[in-house]
């Protein structure tokens, strides 16, 4: 036996391969299913509008069936634990289809008609719920619970345990082993989908591992399989060269592209926003005359740069009424646009606060390497007030920032808001 840690490959196995296969099945049906519709209610003339302008006719089209792939892509059906779920992020997808169609009649451009858009989400809604039950029944280990063998005893395994993750009945754990000179014993009775290797040094079977690993077993270590099961970082695993190597800051290019997305989606909310948001301000000050519309709190944005975030007052009787109808927040789509938030982010927190929190959490003050957020990654799973596990979900998001996280983390929201 040899003293050493095995390197971890990339994740692979058979679950990734279902999940190939589901997705293509998904998109197969979306686009037969809107397409088939449309030809059969418009008929020829669908085919001359084809013929003669191509890209304006099938543009729409193209682009609805887009939206509703992107949002059947949100989730992961080894979490769907009934029809139930998976008619949800069905009506979710079908949802986001009819309001973007909705918006491109609004606008003028060429649209399907409302007749095409309920019968062929309609159509599409069953046809997508009973592939998910097929696939089920073909493919039953799509579904059956991941088995992981642990090779050592970690604390931070504990909180897998106790999280909705592990009684949503996705992991079946096993181990820790008390001799890893049994390890051949179990791989025998009891063959795991994944092995969980300690993060410290300590001897280890090699042989048999590599075997394993060959044979298509996924090997990650106690803080690489806590952050991919409950999409955070160990806080008790955290040390700086995970940082010097840019292995939890984001990348700049995608800094850049979520800056301009950000701004242009909330610069379109704000426009559309704008009477509201003027009323709001009138009749605030109509109903308070001597106190101020905004509360501005300075708070810790981009790089630890402080900047004032701006709320409607909510000490009035109306200003609470805003609260508890989550509209406090409305005037934080200026922040936005000047360039203060994002519209995904961690959490904005006021200057004083993340001070005394950096000097109390190693690297609480790395959750900036990104701009704060209207919404985020922490706000959907930690809502409450707990620093430690907030700074595990935010450094989760910045080390995994990108536009198609950050579509997730909106629908998430949305459908958490609902």
């Amino acid at each position: 036996m040899l003293d050493c840690v095995l390197a971890t490959p990339p994740r692979s196995g058979p679950r990734d391969s279902h999940r190939r296969i589901f997705r293509f099945g998904d998109m197969l049906l979306v686009v037969a299913t809107y397409a088939a519709v449309e030809l059969l209610i418009s008929g020829d003339e669908f085919r001359v509008n084809i013929q003669v302008e191509p890209l304006t006719s099938l543009g729409s089209l193209a682009f609805v069936l887009l939206c509703v792939l992107v949002c059947l892509e949100v989730g992961d059906p080894q979490q769907w634990n009934s029809v139930m779920d998976r008619l949800r992020q069905i009506s979710l997808a079908l949802g986001v289809g009819f309001l973007i169609e909705a918006f491109l009649s609004y606008a003028g451009v060429a649209a399907l008609s409302p007749q095409v858009m309920l019968i062929g989400s309609g159509v599409c809604a069953i046809l997508l719920t009973a592939w998910y039950w097929l696939f089920g029944i073909v493919v039953p280990a799509s579904r059956a619970p991941l088995k992981v063998l642990l090779l050592d005893s970690d604390p931070a395994l504990e909180a897998l345990v106790r999280s909705p993750v592990f009684h949503g009945r996705r992991y079946e754990m096993s181990g820790p082993l008390d001799d890893p000179n049994t390890l051949d014993a179990v791989i025998q009775s009891n063959p795991p989908d994944y092995i969980v290797l300690p993060d410290g040094q300590r001897e280890l079977p090699t042989a048999t591992l590599l075997q394993m690993r060959s044979s298509g077993v996924v090997m990650e270590t106690a803080s690489e399989f806590y952050e991919s099961a409950l999409e955070r970082v160990s806080t008790r695993h955290l040390r700086p060269a995970r940082f010097l190597f840019s292995g939890l800051t984001p990348k700049r290019q995608n800094l850049a592209v979520q800056a301009i997305y950000s701004n242009l989606i909330v610069l379109g909310m704000l426009i559309v926003a704008l009477p509201l948001l003027v009323v709001l301000m009138i009749l605030l000050k109509l109903t308070a005359p001597s106190q101020p519309v905004f509360q501005k709190w300075r708070c810790a944005g981009f790089n630890n740069i402080p900047f004032t975030l701006l709320r409607f007052n909510s000490r009035s009787w109306l200003g609470r009424i805003l609260k508890s109808m989550r509209l406090e927040g409305l005037p934080q789509l200026v922040n936005v646009v000047r360039g203060e938030l994002s519209l995904v982010g961690p959490r904005a927190k006021r200057v004083e606060f993340v001070s005394q929190l950096t000097r109390h959490i190693p690297y609480y003050g790395e959750r900036l390497t990104v701009r704060p957020g209207l919404t985020g990654w922490a706000q959907i799973h930690s809502p409450g007030a707990d620093a430690l596990l907030e700074l595990e979900y935010d450094l989760f998001y910045t080390a995994n920032l990108s536009p198609e996280f950050d579509f997730r983390i909106i629908i998430r929201s949305l459908r958490a808001s609902s």
